[in-house]
């Protein structure tokens, strides 16, 4: 993303709509063949590098049928050249760069551009609308976010009180034999919840990593136009790398990764997501197989 906004005012939309990559796309005249070209190639098999060769192939394949349809109205540059201009600055859809160990270049979706597409899917594929498990979430989030600012003991304690009879209430139905066990409608709502926050994810990683070069970028010109002496340089480096990481994004980061890196947490997820997957009620959607590498 290329400028930001704060304000829902005209003068800010304005400017978002000048400098936004996704909003640049959906405006673009030839939006529909591009949109679901990178939803074919990146989103959809969730892909984060694609060659050039493999990409001018695919997008040449993609020109043909198109062309087919609109004639004369159908875009008229080749493959190679879309691909250099979406990779432009003055697009900003496509990112260019070199894999590790590798002298072929290879090409990734900006975040701009990816959140141009999921707001496509989103208005064009919402098979039904999973309000409760919605509202869940919600529920249980305040829930939580009540719970953590709560500093009476006697309140917290009454909490917890309730919270493990509840708990050995629900012991003894289970011992009795009285399971209460999800109805499939719901289950579906919850799978379609988890899939929707699991996506929203994944392009979160795009956007982290974009952040990431962006700081390094900052940080190379610094040391490029420093004047100064080399400790003062280092003191000013180090102090902006203590300032983010003890910022709100730097704490969620390092919290997100810590889980990220948990083996224990890792092998429950992989578990928990393969019973899932093998429950009728959901094997009834024909959920994408990739989702069993949706864990870390």
């Amino acid at each position: 993303t290329r400028g930001g906004l704060r304000t829902m005012d005209p003068e800010g939309l304005s400017l978002l709509r000048d400098q936004h990559a996704g909003w640049g796309l959906l405006r673009y005249e030839h939006a529909p063949l591009v949109i679901a070209f990178f939803h074919r190639v990146f989103i959809a098999p969730n892909v984060r590098a694609v060659g050039q060769a493999e990409l001018i192939e695919a997008l040449d394949d993609e020109l043909f049928e198109y062309r087919r349809g609109l004639g004369e109205r159908a875009p008229s540059k080749g493959a190679a050249e879309y691909v250099a201009e979406w990779t432009s600055a003055e697009r900003g859809w496509l990112r260019r760069f070199f894999p590790d160990g590798s002298d072929q270049p290879a090409f990734d979706l900006t975040p701009g551009a990816e959140q141009a597409v999921q707001w496509v899917l989103r208005i064009a594929d919402r098979p039904f609308v999973a309000t409760e498990s919605r509202l869940r979430v919600l529920v249980e989030l305040l829930e939580r976010m009540a719970r953590g600012i709560e500093t009476d003991p006697d309140v917290r304690l009454a909490a917890l009180v309730r919270q493990r009879a509840e708990i050995d209430a629900e012991i003894e139905r289970v011992r009795a034999g009285r399971i209460d066990v999800t109805e499939p409608r719901q289950l579906r709502e919850q799978f379609q919840q988890f899939v929707a926050m699991a996506r929203e994810l994944l392009g979160d990683f795009r956007q982290v990593e974009q952040n990431f070069r962006t700081l390094d970028r900052s940080v190379r010109e610094q040391i490029a136009t420093w004047d100064g002496s080399k400790g003062e340089l280092v003191a000013e480096i180090l102090g902006e790398r203590d300032a983010i990481e003890h910022s709100d994004e730097g704490r969620s980061f390092r919290a997100f990764w810590e889980l990220l890196v948990s083996q224990q947490r890792q092998d429950e997820m992989a578990a928990h997501l393969e019973r899932v997957l093998q429950h009728p009620a959901v094997a009834e959607l024909r959920p994408d197989l990739r989702m069993r590498r949706i864990h870390p």
